[in-house]
Formats: C-alpha cells, sequence, structure tokens
C-alpha cells in the first residue's frame, strides 16, 4: 500500500484504516512504525496515527531508521515506512524483507514532482563542493516510484484528494496459469 501525498493528518489516517483493515484479517498482528525522529513534520505524522489508531489490537514498534541494521534477522507481520523526510536505499533493503509472508507493507510517500524537488538529507550528504543543490538528478526516488508503479500487487492512493492511483493485480498474472 503506498500512500502518496502532502497532507500530514490524511497521510497518519489512511495508514491507520489500513492498520485496522489488516487487524481485523490478522490477530494481533506485530509491526514497525519507521521514521526520521529529528524532523517535525514525521513526529507529528507519528503523533496523529497514534491517535488515529487509538483501539486496534496491534502491536507497533515505534523506531527511527538509524535503527534498521538492528533489525536485520527479525520478522514483523506489517511495516509502515514514513519516507516523507528522506528516503536512504540502505534503509529501505535493510526493511525489504523484514514482513513475512501475508503481511503488509505501508509507504508514506510525497507526490513525485514534489519529491524530485525536495533534498533529502541523504542528498546532501552525496554533494561535492563541485555542485550545488540544484544539480542533483533524482534518480532513486525516480527509480523506486517507478518500482511502485510497476508492483502488480501494489495500491497506490493518493490521500490529498482520495484519488486512487494504480489499483493492485488480482490472482496470478502469468499467462496460462489459469486452473492450476
Amino acid at each position: 500500500m503506498v500512500l502518496v501525498g502532502t497532507d500530514e493528518e490524511k497521510l497518519a489516517k489512511y495508514a491507520a484504516e489500513v492498520l485496522r483493515v489488516f487487524s481485523s484479517i490478522v490477530k494481533e498482528p506485530h509491526g514497525l512504525y519507521m521514521y526520521q525522529p529529528e524532523y517535525p513534520d514525521a513526529q507529528r505524522r507519528m503523533g496523529k496515527f497514534k491517535e488515529f489508531i487509538e483501539g486496534v489490537s496491534a502491536s507497533i514498534d515505534y523506531r527511527p531508521y538509524k535503527d534498521t541494521d538492528k533489525l536485520l534477522g527479525t520478522t514483523v507481520d506489517f511495516a509502515i515506512l514514513d519516507l516523507m523526510n528522506d528516503l536512504k536505499p540502505n534503509d529501505v533493503g535493510r526493511l525489504g524483507g523484514i514482513v513475512r509472508g501475508g503481511g503488509i507493507y505501508i509507504f508514506m510517500v510525497p507526490p513525485l514532482d514534489e519529491w524530485v524537488r525536495q533534498l533529502t538529507k541523504f542528498q546532501q550528504s552525496l554533494l561535492v563542493p563541485q555542485y550545488r543543490p540544484e544539480d542533483v538528478r533524482h534518480f532513486l526516488k525516480i527509480r523506486f516510484w517507478n518500482k511502485l508503479m510497476g508492483m502488480g500487487k501494489a495500491l497506490i492512493i493518493n490521500v490529498n484528494n482520495d484519488e486512487l492511483i494504480k489499483e493492485p493485480v488480482i490472482g496470478d498474472s502469468q499467462p496460462g496459469s489459469q486452473g492450476r
């Protein structure tokens, strides 16, 4: 599930609602909420999420991205990744296999047109003296976005206007696999 938008309250509300539905299917799920604690907006989103999730029987560990290396080898039922402020390939890679089969990832990302204008802390760390922030190309964000759009089972929603961007493909999409 990919939640795209800039409205902090709606991002938190949608994420909470997805987890509410998931916890009605998977009894007492355990998962992660990953965020960047140094950003006030990330803390606000997390606070709103906590308000909206009240009453849901899910166990949630709220963890900063700097802890991703400590999470290697663990398995959870769900992972909520707040990627609004930063996108570090190592963090996403470490969390890429942490959700067990039948689980769910919930990504929160800005709209692509805004995301490519935003210079993340990771991108700033890559700048060398002869280059300026406006020289940075946003290949990682574009590639990540394209991968999300290309995932057959991904559901992508623009939360700002409650619009469906991409529906998931249900069932086996391999040709000739019917009846197997």
